[in-house]
């Protein structure tokens, strides 16, 4: 439950620039940094994507000794640095902080690959308070001699599994290495995975663990889960037809490599949507640009990595689409946390090829995610659903629906509008101006949706918690049918005799079997059973038989 400003123990300066950027609650992860000592206590900040992280970092934050403003004396470096994977979020952190300790005049400075070194030499020879970096170019200022680390208060691992993810373990141990024994240690994620936790045990002293809700479930209840199911070449019309459907929402569209981005935003390019990509190939410069178009809205479509899965806050999206599902529960969180930010609300949707379904089912079950299965919107559906927008928004009165009213008519336009009713026939003259219409909309695409029990496949997203694919549910282990010298049941008069009546590398004698030909009933004793039909060479008994797979000549595309 969200805690009012007024009931906080924030500082008037603090609260004074809350209520500035217009938010008049905290979230629970907040009230719960403001609810420990964080002067002395090293935290482990644990909540759902979109409840505000990045603001009770600046809470742990807010006891340090603010600087003095002798010169000589800030000469002697940060008092805080907080560490994050991406550029992007180093840009958000900074930004965030910078307002909110604005009335302290704390100068909040960002350190990220893909910018001018010179550049940053110089901003930190204005002596800022808080650094916040990327891990590599952190380090090689701490390499130079740059930036002093005598007197950091406070060190901050923001999104520290996706560091580790990125490899830069090594590059994290050094530089927690550099910083002095007695400052404090902060981490903040939605998700902890174990070497997290065993970087947290090694640099942490008696971490207090803070977590947003008080079951501990991090999953965001704001954003609905959906799971659509197409065939492999038509991944491409199915993510139109999406597009389509919620015309006037900003998307954020997941690829797994760089390649996909590129190929996926000139497909989306060509069939006539605004799109922008983002990588980790771009330079800095075009990745800000890129950033700034969607999020003023000059497009609704981002095409991107898992480098926007991070940190990424844009309040307009509200549609998320995993071009393929990601590899494992953390990074799916992630991602789907790009939308239903704040308290608003969004929608994942992850398309999924039918062999691929239970591995979805099972990284749902992982996440503890319930999720919904519905079929791509067909392109007859998407036309209807135009068809009517366009005549409520040209048939319904001003008065009525002043929405409606939101094409301008002149005097030209109506006295053109009564002489085309007056001296042409008017139901020739709407449907020549439908189709100018039509031929500037973008058209849906045809997609066969796999045939599937809807109400079948609902029901398993809802079924007992994972349970690992090994152990006695598996044949393996003590269960293994193999690997393991088998004991044969004792040979009874008148069954068939096993196969282990022939030694190891010994043959039977060409009496007894003949291609084609059946044994002589000599071959057998008294009462033993007679051995199958004989059946043509090369060929296989009717039960033996089994169906070959077709082989596609002509793979399509991968969407």
């Amino acid at each position: 439950m969200n805690c009012s400003l007024s009931d906080s123990n924030l500082s008037e300066d603090l609260v004074r620039a809350i209520e500035r950027k217009g938010y008049e609650t905290l979230t629970p992860i907040q009230q719960a940094v403001l609810e420990v000592d964080s002067a002395t206590a090293d935290l482990r900040i644990t909540s759902m994507t979109g409840s505000g992280k990045t603001l009770a970092i600046g809470f742990a934050l807010r006891n340090i000794t603010a600087p003095p403003n002798d010169a000589q004396t800030r000469r002697n470096g940060p008092l805080a640095v907080i560490i994050v994977p991406t550029r992007e979020l180093a840009k958000q952190v900074q930004g965030e902080l910078t307002w909110l300790f604005l009335e302290r005049r704390w100068r909040v400075e960002c350190l990220t690959g893909g910018t001018s070194i010179r550049d940053e030499r110089r901003a930190l020879s204005a002596f800022p308070a808080i650094i916040v970096a990327t891990p590599g170019r952190l380090l090689d200022h701490l390499n130079h001699g740059v930036i002093k680390t005598e007197h950091v208060a406070a060190v901050v691992l923001d999104e520290a599994d996706r560091m580790l993810d990125m490899g830069f373990s090594e590059d994290l141990k050094a530089i927690l290495d550099t910083m002095p024994s007695a400052r404090q240690t902060h981490m903040a994620s939605a998700t902890f995975c174990d070497e997290v936790g065993r970087l947290a045990n090694r640099y942490q002293r008696n971490a207090t663990l803070l977590q947003g809700a008080a079951n501990g479930n991090n999953v965001n209840e704001d954003i609905e889960h959906v799971v659509h199911l197409v065939y492999p070449g038509q991944k491409l019309d199915a993510i139109v037809n999406l597009l389509l459907s919620c015309p006037t929402e900003q998307f954020i569209v997941f690829t797994r490599t760089r390649a996909d981005v590129n190929d996926m935003g000139r497909e989306l390019s060509h069939a006539g949507f605004d799109v922008v990509a983002l990588s980790g190939e771009m330079s800095q410069p075009e990745r800000d640009r890129a950033l700034a178009v969607f999020r003023r809205g000059s497009a609704r479509i981002l095409v991107a990595t898992d480098v926007a899965a991070r940190g990424l806050d844009i309040q307009g999206v509200t549609q998320i689409i995993h071009l393929e599902p990601p590899t494992d529960p953390d990074s799916y969180v992630h991602r789907s946390g790009r939308t239903g930010r704040a308290g608003h609300k969004g929608t994942s949707r992850t398309l999924v090829v039918p062999a691929g379904l239970s591995f979805v089912k099972q990284l749902m079950r992982r996440a503890g995610i319930k999720f919904r299965m519905l079929p791509i919107p067909t392109a007859e559906s998407l036309l209807a659903a135009r068809e009517q927008s366009m005549f409520l928004e040209l048939a319904t009165q001003p008065e009525v629906q002043p929405d409606a009213a939101a094409i301008p008519s002149d005097a030209r336009t109506q006295a053109l509008a009564e002489r085309l009713c007056s001296e042409a026939n008017i139901v020739d003259v709407v449907a020549r101006l439908l189709m100018r219409i039509e031929k500037r909309e973008i058209e849906p695409r045809s997609v066969r949706s796999p045939q599937i029990e809807v109400q079948a496949q609902n029901d398993m997203s809802r079924a007992a918690p994972f349970k690992k694919p090994f152990g006695k549910n598996m044949p393996f282990g003590k269960n293994m049918p193999f690997g393991k010298k088998q004991k044969q049941a004792p040979f009874k008069h008148g069954s068939v005799p096993p196969p282990a009546q022939f030694k190891h590398g010994a043959s039977p004698s060409p009496t007894q079997f003949k291609r084609g030909a059946s044994p002589s009933p000599t071959q057998f004793k008294h009462g033993s059973a007679p051995p199958p039909a004989p059946f043509k060479h090369d060929s296989a008994p009717p039960q033996q038989r089994r169906k070959q797979p077709k082989v596609a000549v002509n793979q399509p595309a991968p969407w």
